[in-house]
């Protein structure tokens, strides 16, 4: 357990959640690489401008990702379970992001480089949770309260 602005927060919980922010930044670049594959002229070009608007995929999809509790030390399974909460959350992420490309347009990054870098940050997040899921000690994760008295 590591202690975070006074919460302890499980080992497994914050290397899932590094994973996913690398996932997320290099999945901008990868969807730009695989999209200007046969132009490296236009590749060398875009690759210096992409950090910006990684960032701010990054910060939407994750701060998304937060909000709807796919951060918790227990995961409800309940009404909404794991991966339709993910799917949820992409959704949004994706009409956040065009918001932010049609308000800004200096982060725009063009229709099939997005699409791609999407496609590629939803799968590698979905295979992540997978592993999270199949790899790390839930019991690790589970809250222990002692009650005394009656």
């Amino acid at each position: 357990m590591v202690r975070i602005f006074r919460h302890y927060m499980p080992k497994a919980l914050l290397f899932l959640g590094f994973t996913e922010a690398l996932i997320l930044l290099m999945a901008m670049y990868l969807g730009v690489s695989l999209r200007f594959f046969d132009k490296p002229a236009v590749k060398q070009a875009y690759v210096g401008a992409v950090f910006p608007k990684a960032i701010i995929f990054f910060l939407v999809m994750f701060s998304i990702m937060t909000a709807l509790g796919l951060y918790q030390r227990e995961p409800k399974e309940g009404q909404f379970g794991y991966f339709p909460r993910l799917g949820i959350s992409f959704i949004l992420g994706l009409g956040v992001m065009s918001l932010v490309f049609y308000v800004t347009p200096s982060l725009f990054l063009g229709r099939g480089a997005f699409g791609l870098a999407f496609g590629i940050a939803l799968i590698g997040v979905a295979i992540a949770r997978v592993l999270y899921l199949k790899i790390a000690d839930h019991s690790v994760t589970k809250r222990r309260i002692l009650v005394l008295g009656t």
